[in-house]
Formats: structure tokens, sequence, C-alpha cells
């Protein structure tokens, strides 16, 4: 792998140049010997060995107190190699080129010191040799199409294949060491495969893991088929205990989806763009769209979320990006995102934007939710549906699952309510019965229009009507609605005009107006304010989240009858449920409800006691800055947060807790399990957030503990992984296993 010994090489010259490399080692250990401090005294780069030929080196340790003890913390050494307890490095490396990893040496004494050191070993290629990574080949699937290509350097070409021992029953090694067919059985494979030119050849042992459930083509456990068999398109249904999607094909389906499979255009700190290393790595915009699907199936994901390029998709047909994917998802989609488009040129109005500041404290300056109530935005939101071709298109192919609604982050007060704590705190969202009691009944000048300065049409603020028409009609007098919260005002319309004045439409959260308690638009239960006034408040939310939900699914299903509808990408956030009124309106309405939540049996309790028997999804993402690609960042705002990790081994472990409890957790209100699957986000590390969203870092490699890290390597279809500026740990292996667990055991019952 010259090309990988290259650039290191360069970086070894600037350091010795700069007089940072050797010295300061040498410094360390130097002291660490006066001291008596333990201490790695292994150099850096260690004796060379070459592919193929019996190597060994002991690894040198001292101070401490003897005997030592060693283990490999970070980055990867060679298929054939393997670290001893002892130190020694032994074996017969299997793959040349250089590898960079972390070792650990931990002494004998009470308590025990460790110390750390990573080293460089230089695999050289003697003749013919298989450069293919990892010898655990991409994980298949019962009756999938299964394709990888084997890659070898050196010798004289062409190469024969061949292969020998325990091959999956379906599959064929084919003489270009493309491995490929529909496993026919489910199992732990190893087998040994064997290269040779006109002179030589070369063999090493690879491993492959078949799941034995089969599924359709959508995706759906053939073995779990829906007493109502096949419909031609998607829906839900309980199947027993367990609420499942089902495929056009009549078999349950468990969602392990993804969102945002794209790219991303930002120059980073290395001063490249993703989108620029992916358009060298692969032969063209066809095959990179190709090998993403490929690599999420092969780490078992099953659904394309919104976001996503549509070249990924199983409907794309433009010749430019290379014809139909072969590699078929399931997708699902978002509509325009009806809560921000029609603001900026005043067809409606945000109920946020004339709440007065000086009065209710805890709104943020940035929230929106519509005026839902106001007939131009309904009629927008049809529009918008109408006329949104591309959804149209989609929701032509049975591969289309449904929609999303807008983006929850343009949505205030669908987020966290203030039952649970946030993950991390004090993120829960203003109430928006509050909202509308509070807000101004008018407003006459659209804050975001350009040019700035122009006047509504018409001024009306119909939600903050809403509530009052729905509080004129529950108490029929003013003196009834006093009576029942404790308040003064002279009138269910206008007297004096707001802020000031005395009739409910004037009313704008002042500290005087004691039954609103402390003047916090959360209404948290310590806020003091009239608990009728709380529970009319909470009812009206109920109609309000209905208003918004059915005007979307009604608009939806015109365009689309048979989609599913998701509502908004997440009714919840920061890991913890919305409002029960809330839940309570999208159980109505909604086909499947997309939930925040910890997993616990607490919150979901809480969320199907609003929601009733219902399908759920959650919306799921963690972080690990330190172990990735963003390890320069840290963002202090979340840093507390329990999804904000150290590791991608801790995020990998994480992942696999929640979505277990996903899968496993009963309602204890229904008696069902309610989940049907959740969406991962996102598909790369972000530089816009700067965050590890990812599931591959911005050098697209897979964060398996071997394709990011420094180590240039070739994955399992040829092409080049690692250059890494660090090593970083496993997140896939622990998220493959549960994602292909839950399928099986879906399959069995369970």
């Amino acid at each position: 792998m010259h090309w990988g010994r290259i650039f290191t090489g360069k970086l070894v010259a600037v350091l010795i140049a700069i007089g940072l490399l050797g010295s300061c080692e040498s410094s360390r250990s130097a002291f660490a010997k006066l001291t008596g401090q333990l201490s790695i005294d292994s150099d850096t780069l260690l004796p060379a060995a070459t592919n193929q030929e019996s190597y060994r080196v002991a690894l040198i340790a001292a101070g401490g107190t003897a005997p030592y003890h060693w283990a490999l913390r970070d980055g990867w050494i060679p298929s054939g190699l393997k670290l001893q307890d002892n130190g020694t490095l032994a074996g017969t490396p299997e793959v040349p080129g250089e590898f960079y990893f972390t070792v650990q040496a931990t002494d004998s004494s009470n308590p025990v010191h460790s110390t750390l050191k990573s080293l460089d070993l230089r695999v050289s290629s003697k003749g013919l040799a298989i450069v293919t990574s990892n010898p655990e080949l991409p994980w298949g699937r019962v009756g999938d199409d299964y394709q990888v290509r084997l890659t070898a350097w050196g010798g004289m070409r062409p190469y024969a294949w061949k292969s020998a021992g325990e091959l999956p029953p379906g599959l064929k090694l084919h003489s270009d060491g493309t491995l490929s067919g529909a496993p026919s059985h489910g199992g732990d494979f190893s087998f040994t495969v064997t290269v040779s030119d006109p002179g030589q050849s070369t063999s090493r042992k690879f491993n492959i893991h078949i799941s034995p459930t089969q599924v359709d083509a959508f995706g759906g456990v053939t073995s779990v088929h829906s007493p109502h068999g096949a419909t031609g398109w998607w829906r839900t249904e309980k199947i027993g205990k367990r609420w499942v999607l089902v495929t056009p094909a009549g078999n349950a389906f468990w969602m392990i989806g993804i969102w945002g499979v794209t790219g991303d255009a930002h120059v980073d700190e290395r001063g490249g763009q993703y989108d620029q290393r992916v358009s060298i790595k692969y032969k063209s915009l066809a095959d990179s769209n190709l090998q993403a699907n490929r690599r999420l199936r092969s780490w078992g994901f099953n659904l394309v979320g919104p976001w996503s390029y549509r070249m990924v998709l199983p409907i794309d047909k433009e010749e430019e990006w290379g014809g139909t994917q072969p590699v078929k998802f399931p997708y699902t989609t978002r509509s325009l995102n009806s809560s921000g488009i029609g603001r900026t040129n005043g067809l409606f109005k945000n109920l946020f934007a004339r709440v007065d500041g000086s009065a209710v404290r805890d709104i943020s300056s940035s929230a929106n939710f519509p005026d839902v109530f106001d007939p131009a935005w309904v009629s927008n939101t049809h529009r918008l549906y109408a006329t949104d071709n591309d959804l149209l298109y989609k929701s032509k192919s049975p591969y289309f699952v449904g929609s999303f609604a807008d983006d929850t982050d343009d949505l205030g007060g669908f987020g966290s309510g203030p039952e649970f704590t946030t993950d991390p705190p004090e993120k829960a969202h203003a109430h928006l019965g509050y909202v509308a009691l509070v807000t101004a009944p008018t407003q006459v000048v659209n804050p975001y229009s350009s040019p700035a300065g122009q006047r509504y049409a018409d001024q009306k603020v119909y939600t903050k009507y809403a509530l009052r028409d729905f509080l004129k009609t529950k108490y029929g007098t003013i003196g009834t609605l006093n009576a029942a919260w404790n308040s003064s005002y002279t009138t269910f319309d206008s007297d004096g005009g707001w802020p000031n004045g005395s009739g409910l439409l004037d009313e704008n959260g002042r500290t005087s107006h004691k039954w609103l308690g402390t003047g916090n638009a959360e209404l948290p239960h310590g806020s003091g304010a009239n608990a009728r006034l709380v529970a009319d408040l909470d009812e009206f939310l109920y109609k309000l989240a209905r208003q918004y939900l059915s005007v979307h699914r009604d608009a939806l299903k015109a365009v689309a009858p048979h989609g599913l509808f998701f509502g908004p990408t997440n009714i919840g956030g920061w890991f913890a449920p919305a409002r029960a009124p809330i839940y309570r309106a999208a159980g109505e309405i909604l086909d499947v409800v997309s939930v925040s939540t910890d997993c616990s049996q607490a919150q979901l309790d809480f969320i199907t006691r609003a929601t009733g028997d219902v399908p759920l999804i959650i919306w799921e993402g963690m972080v690990a800055n330190p172990d990735s690609s963003r390890w320069r960042h840290k963002d202090p705002d979340v840093a507390s947060a329990s999804w904000y990790l150290k590791s991608q081994e801790a995020r990998g472990q994480r992942y696999r807790q929640r979505m277990d409890a996903l899968f496993s957790r009963v309602s204890s209100s229904t008696g069902s399990n309610p989940y049907v699957g959740m969406l991962w986000w996102w598909w790369l590390d972000m530089v816009g957030e700067q965050k590890n969203w990812g599931l591959v870092s911005l050098m697209d490699n897979a964060y398996d503990g071997i394709e990011a890290t420094q180590s240039p390597g070739i994955d399992a279809w040829g092409y080049r992984t690692g250059g890494e500026e660090k090593n970083y740990g496993d997140f896939i292996g622990p998220a493959r296993d549960i994602n292909f667990s839950i399928q099986e055991k879906l399959a069995n019952g369970r």
C-alpha cells in the first residue's frame, strides 16, 4: 500500500524537521526511568514484517512493578498477528500495508498502573497477496442477493481465485474474486480463499455470518405473514401482542431506518469535503450510492428515511446517475414544511411572533408554530401537498411506506413537555395553549417578509380567537369562567386592547394575573397556575394538535391515499415525551406516532396512556465526538447529556441497549409491544453541527474499528479505507448485531 506509506512518510519527515518526533518520546522515557514510573520503551516504529512470513517482536515496558500485562486498545493489527498478554506480538501477517495501533501496558502493583503508546508496523508485500483488510466479510441474509469482491495485489495478472472449506450454500467464488449469490442457509461460515497467478499462490481465511431470517423484497419477515394477507401497499397491524408494519407482500416488518443518506459539501479542518472524497473513492455517483445501500444492508438497516439522495431510492431512473438502484430499500418522505413555507410572504402567522417578552418568560425568540386555525394556513398546506410532484412520483412505488409532516424543529410546542427531565435538562417547550392565551390577537406587520415591513392583509390571529370561542362555548359567561379560573376578565373579547386591557383577548401573561402562575410558558407543575385553567388549556392543546395533524393527514391522503402518515418528524424531543394532549390527538389521527423517549417503561406508559393502543416509532441518535472525525469539537450545551459519549464502543453499547428496550417493551396500559421501529440520525458526521451523528466518517469510513483508522486498507468491495487522523473505535459491530438480532427475534415470535 505505497499510497499510505507515502502519506505517512511525508508526515514523519515534517515531524522530524520541526523536532517533535523522537525528542519528546526519548524525554518521556528518560523521565520514566528516573522516576520509576511505568513506561513503554519499544520504538514507535516496530521492526518491519513481511506478509506470509513468520513475525515476532517483544514489546518492552519499564518502571512500575513487573510482570506486565498487554492489550490492544486502539486501531488494528494485521490479520494473522496476535498481541499476547506478555507483550509478544507474533504470528504470520496476512495483509501488507502500514498499521497504526495503540497498546496498553499494565503493571502488577496495587493499585495497578497503566500506560499507552501508539505504534506503527509496516508489513511489506512478498509477491502475491490478498489485501482485503477485514477477514470478517459483510453479513448477509438467507434469500438476499449477496456480493463482495476480494482484492489481490502483486504477482502477475490475471489472477485465479478458488475457495476451500465451508462456503455458505448458495454463494460462489468466481474467478475474478467476486463472491456472490443468494445464501440458502444461515449460520457462521469459515472458509479459505486462494488466489494464484502463473507462478505463485497465496491463501487467507475469511468468515461470514448469514442470518437465517428470510425476508421478502421489501424486507418483511416471511415467516410472520399477516392473517389478512397482501394488499399491495404498506399498513400497520397488530399480530398477537406486537404492532408491526406490514409490507405490500403481507409480511411483518420492524423498521430499522436511517435519515439522510446523503452527502456534505462543507470544507472541514483537513481542507477537503466529503463529497470530494467520495467522488475520488468511487468510479461514479452510481457506485457511491450503490455502496451506501450495500453497507447499510450488511449492517442490518432496512429503510431509507427523509433527506436522502434520490439515487439511493429504488425508484430513480436518471441515466446520468446509473439508472435504477439495484439494492432496494423501502423509504419514507417528508412534506415541504408547510409551517414555514408561506410565512415569509404573509400567507399565515407565527403564534410566537407577538408574545410579550416582558410578561412571559421561557419562550424562544426563534420559536415557530403556525396559526393552524387560519383558513389561509389550511389552504396553503393542501396546496403544497397537491403540487408536490416529488411526493406524487415517490408515492407511486410499492416501496413507498409513507410521509412525515414538518420538521419538529419548526414546531415550537410539539417538543418535550415538563413531565420528564430532558437530556440534557431544561429543553422543554412552551405550552401552545398558554401561547394562544397570551399572544396578541392581531399581527399587523410581517416580521419575516422581504423586503421588511410588509403588512398582513388579514391581521387576525385565528388560534387566539379559537381559544376564545372554545372557552365561551364551555363556560357561557365570563363570570363563570372567572369563577373557575379565579380570574378577573371583563369580557371574552377585548376591553381596552392588548396588552393592557381587561378582556380575555387582551391577555398577555402579565404577572398581576395570579391565575396564570409564575408566567412560565412551559406551565410546569410548580408554576402555581390555576388547576382549571391548566385543564382547559390542555383540552385546547388537544384541539389545536388535532387541527394541525388532521389538515396534514387530509392533504397527504389526497395525493398518496395508501401512504402511512407519521406526523411531524418527532413529537417530543431531547429524549423526553411531548405533552399528553398532543399524543392524544396523534393517537387518533396518525397511522404511526413518532415519539421521543429515553426508552424507559415510565415514559412508554405515559405516552400510551395518551395515545391508546397504536404503533409507535422513535427518532434515535447519539454521538461520540472524542472518538470520531469531530474530535476537535465539544458542544457545551449538550456535553452533559447521556447520549454525548466518549467512545464508539460506548455508543455501540448504548445503541444496543436502546434497540433491545424498544423491541421488548410492553405498555402497561395496553399490554402491547407498540414500537414498530426507529429512524437513526444520520448517515455521516456533520460539519454544520460538528457532531459525530454518522455511521461513517467524513472520509467515508465506517465506524467499525477497521475502516475509520489511520491504517490504509481495502474493504470487501475493493474500495480504499483508512487515512483518518486518529484511530476510531467500533460502533458498527454492536449496532449490526442487535439489528440482525431483532429481525431474528421477530421471525421467532419473540
